[in-house]
């Protein structure tokens, strides 16, 4: 399954798709890596954009 979504924008959308239901979310968030990479993020877009 990991090779198979190469395109950036696909595999957004269907994470996304995915973290919408939230027992898949729940699991996500157990894998550090993952959460790591999501908090990340929220705290890059929580910046103020200079």
């Amino acid at each position: 399954m990991r090779g198979l979504v190469v395109d950036q924008q696909v595999a957004a959308q269907v994470a996304t798709d995915l973290l919408r239901r939230p027992s898949v979310a729940f699991k996500a968030m157990t894998d550090n890596t993952a959460r790591h990479q999501v908090n990340h993020v929220q705290v890059e877009q929580a910046r103020p954009a200079t």
